[in-house]
């Protein structure tokens, strides 16, 4: 297989992963779609079967511009206003900005993503992360399948 980005032969791991030095893509095949995590955390992914899919990030950072205000502190805790800006950007995983643009839509490929970053850009290949799963300690540990 060859990256979609520059075109270099992709290395087999637990995922597939361009090392041309140039790329920050990574994703993970399941079949007949390419799951590319577009957040900045592992993605632990329990399947119909039960199974567990473990989607790496992609070292690339899908975000939003938002813009927060003080509305008050109570008992030392401060409570904020965010607005969206509306402006989507991607960063690294250490939150650096890139020059990079938000990927376009290809067919079968999906996008996963922040909640907030879907649900203002409602593209049906951006998907988030479904119900959560926990450990008997309440730990988030994964979620079950991805919604929009």
């Amino acid at each position: 297989m060859i990256c979609d980005n520059c075109h270099s032969d992709l290395v087999l791991e637990d995922y597939l992963k361009c090392h041309c030095g140039n790329c920050n893509f990574t994703w993970f095949h399941t079949g007949n779609i390419k799951l590319v995590n577009l957040t900045p955390h592992a993605l632990n992914i329990q399947t119909a079967s039960g199974n567990v899919i473990d989607v790496a990030p992609s070292r690339l950072v899908a975000r939003i511009a938002t813009e927060k205000e003080l509305q008050f502190i109570q008992d030392d805790i401060e409570y904020f206003h965010m607005s969206v800006l509306g402006k989507p950007y991607m960063t690294d995983n250490e939150g650096k900005p890139l020059e990079q643009s938000f990927p376009e839509q290809k067919d079968g490929t999906i996008y996963i993503v922040s909640g907030m970053f879907r649900q203002y850009f409602d593209r049906e290949d951006l998907w988030q992360p479904g119900e959560l799963l926990r450990d008997d300690s309440g730990k988030i540990v994964g979620s079950r399948g991805l919604s929009r």
